[in-house]
């Protein structure tokens, strides 16, 4: 899951996908609270001084989440992934369109689903369901499929259509 952590004004947010946003209340420099789901967060700092990391300690359970910078493919680049993606296991189509600038998956049942770059054929989405995308390519670079995980399903097959 991605989570995403923003500042703003003099308050610090993390939104993780397809969640909303919550502040996170500082303890220390480097330790913050959530109020409404109790849990901590704990930024760790690598060689450099710079955030590399923070450990989400929530119920007896401490979760380790690594820094991703973000990546900003143009629109051409995002044009490439459109198309109509099948699931033989859900008997489902997804389709990414571009849709102002961005990425967006489409399902016929569903509202749309907001995608975000995270790295080269990678995005999260904006629905616990859809959270993370790997688009996967064949031998000639050509994307083939992505795989998609979110909830508690991990690497569920979708397969490109014919355009």
């Amino acid at each position: 899951m991605t989570v995403t952590i923003t500042k703003e004004g003099d308050r610090l947010m993390g939104q993780p996908a397809g969640q909303p946003k919550v502040e996170l209340l500082p303890e220390s420099e480097t330790k913050f609270y959530v109020r409404v789901v109790d849990a901590e967060v704990t930024f760790q700092r690598d060689q450099t001084g710079k955030v590399a990391q923070f450990t989400l300690s929530q119920g007896g359970l401490n979760i380790p989440a690594k820094r991703v910078e973000a990546f900003t493919p143009d629109s051409a680049a995002l044009a490439e992934y459109a198309g109509a993606y099948y699931s033989d296991e859900l008997g489902t189509v997804y389709t990414l369109i571009m849709k102002d600038g961005k990425l967006v998956a489409q399902h016929r049942r569903l509202d749309d689903i907001a995608m975000t770059p995270t790295a080269v054929d990678q995005f999260s989405g904006n629905a616990w369901w859809f959270a993370k995308i790997n688009l996967v390519r064949d031998k000639e670079n050509r994307i083939i499929g992505f795989k998609l995980t979110g909830g508690r399903v991990g690497n569920l097959r979708f397969d490109r259509q014919s355009h």
